[in-house]
């Protein structure tokens, strides 16, 4: 096989991936309208304590697929003012059953998928909070999918002021808070709208394609180098 041929089958190869890449943006909404749930945008002081840790369970099945986040969304309850503090979300895979986490929150984390940002957030509650963080890819099939949101620097408590919708069946998602080293498990975690696509998992066929052909082109590059020394 000349270069030519082989850098073709290259070619070839990673049109081949490209192709499972879809291009279309999506949104997977986990959870269940039914509900009001104001931790841990609102309702902090007197309640959790400052430092507290908030983690939400979504079921992996609701996502069909491997998926590749770039936001989240979370959808107004019932109106009214958000604490204003800063909010660090972070994402991990987690072994933990919807209604299964633990109070110990180190014992609910799997591998870690993205510090997915810091937040300051104040003032009204919108219709739709939106954040845009790091992009992560979630696969299903290595178990459910952790939020965890620590709040820190608060400079102003609302009270129970106001609440994103949140899912009480407990089918899909279920949370646990707390300050320090326990928590408190219930249903009534948040309902959450991933923003994203679905993310390609090539199949083992594809990937040898394309390292073969790069390795055949590689080899036949080194061989005419030596030729020409």
């Amino acid at each position: 096989m000349n270069i030519r041929a082989l850098a073709l089958a290259a070619s070839v190869a990673v049109s081949a991936l490209a192709l499972q890449t879809p291009a279309s943006a999506a949104g997977v909404v986990v959870g269940s309208n039914d509900s009001g749930n104001c931790y841990p945008f609102s309702c902090f002081a007197g309640e959790y304590g400052v430092g507290s840790t908030f983690q939400s369970v979504y079921s992996g099945a609701a996502f069909g697929g491997p998926f590749m986040v770039d936001s989240i969304s979370l959808f107004l309850s019932s109106g009214g003012l958000m604490d204003s503090a800063s909010y660090d979300v972070a994402f991990y895979s987690t072994s933990a059953a919807v209604n299964g986490l633990s109070g110990t929150f180190a014992d609910n984390r799997g591998a870690l998928l993205a510090n997915f940002g810091s937040f300051t957030l104040g003032g009204a509650m919108p219709n739709v909070l939106t954040l845009d963080g790091a992009n992560f890819v979630f696969n299903p099939a290595l178990g459910n999918l952790l939020m965890e949101v620590t709040v820190t620097g608060l400079t102003q408590s609302v009270g129970y002021s106001s609440f994103f919708q949140a899912d009480y069946t407990g089918a899909q998602t279920s949370r646990v808070w707390g300050a320090g080293a326990t928590g408190n498990a219930s249903t009534g975690a948040p309902v959450v709208q991933f923003n994203g696509q679905p993310a390609a998992v090539p199949e083992p066929a594809t990937w040898a394609l394309m390292i073969g052909g790069f390795g055949l082109a590689g080899a036949a590059l080194r061989r005419r180098r030596l030729a020409a020394a």
